[in-house]
Parts: C-alpha cells; structure tokens; sequence
C-alpha cells in the first residue's frame, strides 16, 4: 500500500496558489515514494494564530503561509512559535540582500522535536521565477 499525505496550505489569498507545485516539489525530495495528496487551499482572515487555533482538518501538514510584508523573518518566526499545533509548517517568504537579492526562501524551519517534516538543507540553487523572483527551497 502507498503512504499519503493529506495535506493543507493556509494562505493570506488567492494569489498564494503558485506556492502548492513547490512545497509538493519539497516534500518528494525529503520523500519520493509518497503519494501527495491533493491539498486543501483556505484563505486566511485575521492571524495566524487565530486562525489556526479555531481551523479543523483532517490533514496530517498545515502548511501556514505568511507575507514577509517588509518584516525581518526572525519577526515573522515569532508568529509560528506561539503556536499550540505540532502540524504546522511555516512558509515564510524574505527579501534577501546583497547580490542574491531578490530571493525567497521558505519554509521557515522550526526544530525537528516541533514539527512532523524539515525541509532538506541540500536544496537547489535558486532559479528565476516568471514573476522575476528568484526561489530556493
């Protein structure tokens, strides 16, 4: 029998779809052999927090996306560390800068003990988006 995951992103909108290809792109490469489900998108309302402490799923991942928005990520990783879940999976995007900017790299990583899955460190190097943002997993 086939393992699966059942999964969920928590997005701030609509425009946020583009991000569900590359978190299934990062769960086959710590994981080849899973099935990945298709995942339940929902648009989130207020914070993060807020909306996770009242949001029921039958996922085993909430991957909870949040906008840098011109914070620095450790301000944004404080959000996620309040946190009461153990099925949360940050997906923080940052400017990054001197000459590998602009980039984005995500999921924000929390320590093993807290979370289900960690991304690889052995991601590849960036590559050019269409919307000319350079992405590293």
């Amino acid at each position: 029998m086939t393992r699966q995951l059942a999964w969920s992103v928590v997005a701030d909108g609509g425009t946020d779809l583009p991000l569900v290809p590359l978190i299934q792109w990062a769960v086959h490469r710590l994981d080849p052999a899973v099935e990945i489900l298709e995942p339940e998108f929902r648009k989130r309302k207020g914070s993060v927090a807020e909306f996770l402490a009242t949001y029921r799923t039958g996922a085993m991942l909430i991957f909870a996306h949040r906008d840098a928005e011109n914070l620095r990520l450790d301000e944004r990783r404080r959000e996620f560390e309040t946190l009461e879940r153990q099925d949360v999976v940050p997906v923080v995007p940052v400017r990054m800068s001197g000459p590998a900017a602009p980039q984005m790299m995500w999921p924000v990583q929390r320590p093993a003990s807290t979370m289900p899955a960690q991304i690889s460190s052995d991601a590849p190097p960036a590559k050019r988006a269409a919307s000319g943002v350079s992405c590293a997993v």
